[in-house]
């Protein structure tokens, strides 16, 4: 026998999948579950906390207190224009 009929006979030629979840669930179905989530809350992730939160607020209001004062001065100009165009 050559190397190569060996390789041959140990090589997977069919592969035949019979998964069954109702037999899986039925034989491996737990009775009850249950969980426990345990934090600590120590000085250093209250300090990343409260510096992300800041951060984060901090970016947010910028953005919109930008776009409102956008918008406020386009509009003030807008009727500053029209005021200018009815007394003419």
């Amino acid at each position: 026998m050559s190397i190569g009929m060996l390789l041959d006979e140990f090589f997977i030629e069919e592969w035949t999948n019979s998964s069954s979840y109702e037999n899986y669930f039925a034989a491996c179905s737990p009775t009850h579950c249950n969980y426990k989530y345990v934090t600590h809350n120590n000085l250093l992730y209250v300090a990343t906390s409260v510096a992300g939160l800041y951060g984060g607020l901090t970016i947010g209001l910028r953005f919109i207190i930008w776009n409102v004062t956008r918008v406020y001065r386009l509009m003030k100009r807008r009727i500053q224009s029209r005021r200018v165009t009815a007394q003419l």
